[in-house]
């Protein structure tokens, strides 16, 4: 029988995607590391029904397959969390002195402590498409004139990503604070490469989409045109649905254009939960990516890829993705084996407040 939780799970769902005129969601949920629930609602694109195999782009929740790939460069001790980013990247300079008196470290790349402000999108406006639908709207204004098209054009790069980051203004001293910053995932992805001797899409497909078996996970924006089954991106203006762009930028991919499906998501969650036998890295090296690192506010905090927090003393740990016309989240508790993958092709789609709903009301079923 299906418990409550899961039950009172469904009905929301199917009132969110009715209350947002949402084409499509996919919903998979994990019960002692095993898929308990799976269900698809609406469509990928005209009249093509979603599935739990249909291809989303994931957005942010690719930075957690960064860092875990970092991780494994840890376990064979050819990077150390606490060294500087600038001994493996000799090119990786500030001149802001809040850096000349603290170099920052691997671990404050990865965890978003590293000074960085929010928006510094030299990799993110690589994008074009997103580009354009910022423009006109006044909060970018400053943003885009930052980062003109003549600037923009000279990144060809990942590395040439991690060597304009010399321009960065710190807003606090390495380690002192926690701030998001996507881009600072391209330096991560740019380190991976000089270490490892491969590009990071390499590195990824041999050493975790191969290893789990992602077989419908990827990073080569051209295999979206070869996969059938791959959805189209919605948002509402007004009342009207109206498609976005596909989200494609390869230079910034190691912070967010991993593609991939709710069943592949599942195993990947699922192996981030097996302290015991994970196919990908060692039980004390997913402690230290699900570790509070950088504490935000009480019971929040961010690890290495993944966002924490605390919920009746269980650590959840989650991530969300985001672009114009698409919404995901997928959230773990690893201590209880349980998951929940959301992906949604309508930005509109409150996934997650939905992951949180189900997350906290499996937690107190417990009880």
């Amino acid at each position: 029988m299906q418990p409550a939780f899961i039950y009172n799970f469904e009905k929301t769902i199917i009132h969110a995607i009715e209350k947002n005129n949402a084409p499509g969601l996919v919903a998979n949920i994990v019960l002692d590391r095993e898929l308990a629930y799976s269900k698809a609602f609406g469509v990928s694109k005209a009249s093509v029904p979603i599935t739990s195999d249909t291809i989303f782009s994931i957005m942010s929740i690719s930075k957690s397959f960064t860092a875990t790939a970092i991780m494994q460069l840890v376990e064979k001790r050819v990077i150390l969390l606490d060294d500087p980013v600038s001994n493996y990247l000799p090119y990786f300079h500030i001149h802001d002195e809040k850096y000349k008196k603290n170099p920052i470290t691997v671990k404050q790349l990865l965890s978003h402590t590293a000074g960085f402000p929010e928006y510094f999108p030299i990799a993110s406006f690589q994008d074009h498409n997103l580009v354009n639908m910022f423009r006109g709207v006044p909060k970018y204004n400053a943003l885009l004139e930052n980062f003109s098209e003549e600037l923009l054009g000279k990144i060809k790069t990942r590395e040439d990503v991690t060597r304009y980051f010399a321009h960065v203004k710190l807003q606090y001293d390495p380690g002192e604070g926690w701030q998001y910053c996507t881009d600072a995932y391209v330096i991560a992805g740019d380190l991976l490469e000089k270490v490892s001797g491969m590009t990071w899409e390499e590195y990824l497909h041999k050493n975790i989409f191969s290893n789990l078996k992602l077989s419908k996970t990827f990073t080569d924006p051209a295999r979206l045109k070869e996969e059938e089954n791959v959805t189209h991106y919605y948002t509402l203006i007004g009342s009207e649905l109206s498609e976005m762009p596909t989200p494609i930028n390869p230079i910034c991919a190691p912070a967010g254009f991993i593609y991939s499906t709710a069943n592949d998501m599942t195993k990947y969650l699922i192996a981030h939960m097996d302290y015991d036998d994970s196919p990908l890295i060692s039980k004390e090296s997913l402690e230290t990516m699900q570790d509070m690192i950088a504490v935000r506010e009480e019971n929040v905090s961010y690890g290495l890829g993944w966002r924490i927090r605390k919920f009746h003393n269980n650590k959840i740990v989650e991530h969300a993705g985001g672009y114009p016309g698409m919404a995901a989240y997928v959230t773990m508790i690893p201590k209880k084996g349980f998951a929940v993958i959301l992906f949604s092709n309508c930005d509109k789609v409150p996934v997650k407040y939905l992951s949180e709903l189900v997350t906290e009301e499996y937690v107190e079923s417990l009880n």
